[in-house]
């Protein structure tokens, strides 16, 4: 791999790669695509050119640097196309898992819990006293179907909806906090590691409207200011403009329309607000649907 003053190498055999969404139109991502994990070994070949993003523990090699994955410390490879300055906040929009409460053992959970209802139910076949509590059983056996099943599936495309409006919002919160990751609270400019100065100005609408069209927004949808009319812009300082793109890619360069924290604050409660809006929905439609199973067990015996 080469970099703009060295080449590195790099062992790749115990590392995390992952394949960022390609960006769509006007530079955005499309926001549905979460960056997919992929073997190094599955990768037929990478073009020459490609962008690598390489994080991870650096060793001398008979006087060459190179990146291998350390016990408990495995390598982190992304490959990416486009601007090397827009992949950290690529990266953070697109790293979000679709649902975060669905891992791995949840598919083994949900078919073990069903088995041992099924298995209660079928307890109670013979025994005519018991057939609510055979209804109620297999009912429950099959919870984890009813939510994608009519009527109470109109209530589960709403929570989906909401949901991803909740993801989208816990997105941008962490977008917002990007330009906080080199400065302590309170402070407003800060020296980088490659020597170069790092801060934060505000302009008002009249000077923000000299700054050059290419010069992102966080959030990216953001137009106009917030009350008081205040852009607060992140980047290189003590140059020709008042800020300016940074040479490193984890220094974000973005104006925000007010400060990250009051921004931060919002989009947090938007997303709770909408995780349980997600919540209710998804219960209503599976008590709905429960409901209307047992009714019609209870029916048929």
């Amino acid at each position: 791999m080469r970099g703009d003053a060295l080449t590195v190498s790099a062992d790749l055999s115990n590392a995390h790669v992952f394949l960022l969404p390609a960006e769509g139109e006007e530079g955005m991502d499309r926001r549905e695509q979460s960056p997919r994990r992929i073997k190094w070994n599955h990768v037929a070949a990478v073009s020459e050119g490609a962008r690598i993003f390489v994080g991870g523990r650096v060793r001398s090699d008979a006087g060459r640097a190179r990146f291998a994955s350390d016990k408990g410390c495995p390598l982190l490879v992304i490959l990416f196309d486009g601007q090397d300055r827009s992949l950290l906040t690529r990266a953070v929009r697109a790293g979000r898992q679709k649902n975060e409460y669905w891992n791995p053992a949840t598919p083994f959970a949900l078919t073990a819990g069903a088995f041992c209802q099924l298995l209660m139910a079928l307890s109670f076949v013979n025994r005519p006293a018991l057939s609510a509590a055979f209804s109620a059983a297999l009912t429950l056996a099959f919870a984890p179907i009813l939510p994608y099943l009519p009527p109470g599936l109109l209530l589960t495309a709403a929570s989906r909806a909401a949901w991803r409006r909740g993801r989208n919002y816990r997105a941008l919160r962490d977008l917002v906090r990007l330009p906080l990751l080199h400065l302590a609270p309170g402070e407003t400019e800060t020296t980088l590691p490659d020597g170069s100065r790092y801060g934060v100005v505000v302009l008002n609408e009249k000077e923000f409207e000299r700054i050059p069209e290419d010069a992102p927004r966080l959030p990216p949808e953001a137009t106009r200011a917030a009350a008081g009319g205040r852009w607060y812009c992140y980047g290189a300082v003590g140059g020709e403009m008042p800020f300016d793109a940074t040479k490193d890619p984890s220094a974000v360069y973005a104006a925000l329309p007010a400060p990250p924290e009051r921004l931060a604050a919002g989009y947090s409660g938007r997303a709770k607000l909408m995780e349980t809006a997600a919540g209710a929905a998804m219960l209503g439609g599976t008590l709905l649907n429960a409901m209307l199973a047992f009714r019609l067990l209870q029916s048929l015996m």
